[in-house]
């Protein structure tokens, strides 16, 4: 890292920011579920990606453009991208998002990271069904109970009975008083 400042230090921000993204993208493209998880077992995007949330608008354009050429059979590589862009620009590429709403379970808990860290709101049906089927989509559940806040405990009391994350954030938003 000392090594990489030093060498990048005195160029300007665009060229920093693309440089920082040239490594990161050779980190997601050699590691599958590298969007999620790092050796330690936190989340990618709290650790690595911090820096660039940080950077706000600055890096939006760059991550823009490396999304729109992420390797299209590697969602993960595109997602890391789309759940900071959504950090930083509380938006969603709705496209994108629905697209891995008819994936598999991986690409389903990549539209909840990426609906999470935007904030949006466009997705409570998706969500619920979700949260409803009793599958592995436990993140569906907090992604529910961090949007929608109290509007989201009628749906999550369905499937309370079977899933232990939604009977939990049921006691946190019922803590919280809204």
């Amino acid at each position: 890292m000392l090594d990489w400042h030093k060498q990048h230090a005195n160029k300007p921000l665009t060229q920093r920011i693309d440089a920082a993204l040239d490594v990161w993208d050779k980190r997601i493209v050699e590691q599958e579920h590298f969007a999620y998880y790092t050796d330690s077992g936190e989340w990618a995007t709290q650790t690595y990606y911090a820096t660039m949330i940080r950077l706000g608008a600055p890096a939006v354009e760059a991550m823009r453009k490396r999304a729109a050429r992420a390797n299209v059979d590697k969602y993960w590589h595109r997602g890391v991208y789309e759940i900071v862009l959504g950090a930083i620009t509380g938006e969603v590429d709705r496209e994108f998002v629905e697209k891995m709403f008819q994936g598999e379970t991986f690409e389903k808990m990549l539209a909840c990271e990426i609906i999470a860290a935007a904030g949006s709101r466009d997705f409570k049906d998706q969500l619920a069904a979700m949260v409803q089927s009793h599958g592995p989509y436990k993140r569906a559940s907090y992604t529910l109970a961090v949007v929608y806040r109290s509007e989201a405990v009628s749906s999550l009391q369905k499937a309370q009975a079977d899933d232990f994350v939604a009977s939990c954030a049921i006691a946190e938003l019922r803590e919280w008083g809204e």
